[in-house]
């Protein structure tokens, strides 16, 4: 497993081409190797529209973007595609594929030009991925026998397989069952790698997120650790409920409720 790496982000904003709309406000934030930042916000409020730049599908309209220091822009997409690997909600429709061929698509960005797949060190790579995720015993299986929470594994041992330093996540837990919840919080939880992800649940992004970015209509509200970005008055601005920090007995963990006004 490579390295993780750090991201700068300065002043990066996107305006829609077509009517000029602006949808995301300048934001800047740093986040060191290894660490896990959370993005959240109501619906609407710029997440995705950043995580699709931060793994360069969409160019900044200002600012720049700076993994150990480098602008991704100043870098080949081949480059970039070696270091940043996404896991979306749009997941692969093709269902006559194998877990295991699936997952050897992250090896795509590593291939030479017409080249196939550098054999042994290839199959050691999947080999590794699909063991981490624990997925070998599905590896000769189709996705569509699989669970919800079994395919996001296989997309992440995609990433794992594309040898990622930055693994971006959009909203990972969306339409699981809670188990497969926790397994996939786990999981991010546990991977070596420089992880950027955004996420509906408050509770669930303070339980695992070193950092959070808290978002609104493309703006941004506060950036930090999770315990400074949750307070009370952020959270209502963001949302407009009215909230409350509560602590779970015996636990005795923070949870975050809301109601409306």
């Amino acid at each position: 497993m490579k390295s993780p790496v750090s991201i700068d982000v300065n002043d990066i904003s996107w305006t829609e081409p077509r009517n000029k709309q602006k949808i995301l406000h300048p934001v800047s934030f740093n986040l060191d190797p290894g660490k896990i930042l959370g993005i959240v916000g109501p619906n609407g409020a710029g997440k995705s529209t950043l995580l699709r730049l931060l793994y360069r599908y969409q160019k900044p309209s200002t600012g720049v973007i700076k993994i150990d220091g480098k602008d991704i822009w100043s870098m080949s997409a081949k480059k970039v595609a070696c270091i940043i690997a996404a896991v979306l909600q749009e997941q692969i429709t093709d269902f006559a594929l194998t877990v295991r061929e699936i997952v050897a698509l992250g090896r795509t960005p590593h291939k030479q030009w017409f080249g196939s797949l550098n054999d042994l060190n290839d199959e050691e790579i999947i080999e590794n991925s699909l063991n981490r995720l624990c997925i070998l015993k599905f590896a000769d299986r189709q996705l569509n026998t699989l669970s919800g929470g079994e395919r996001q594994r296989v997309m992440v041992a995609r990433a794992l397989a594309q040898e990622t330093r930055l693994l971006i996540l959009d909203e990972p837990t969306n339409h699981l069952d809670i188990r497969q919840q926790l397994e996939v919080l786990e999981l991010i939880k546990d991977l070596p790698i420089t992880v950027v992800t955004s996420l509906h649940d408050l509770n669930m992004a303070a339980s695992i997120c070193d950092e959070v970015l808290l978002l609104k209509e493309g703006h941004s509200l506060a950036f930090g650790h999770p315990d400074n970005v949750f307070c009370k008055s952020k959270i209502s601005e963001a949302f407009e409920v009215i909230t409350k920090q509560e602590f779970l007995v015996p636990s005795n963990s923070k949870h975050i409720t809301f109601h409306l006004a």
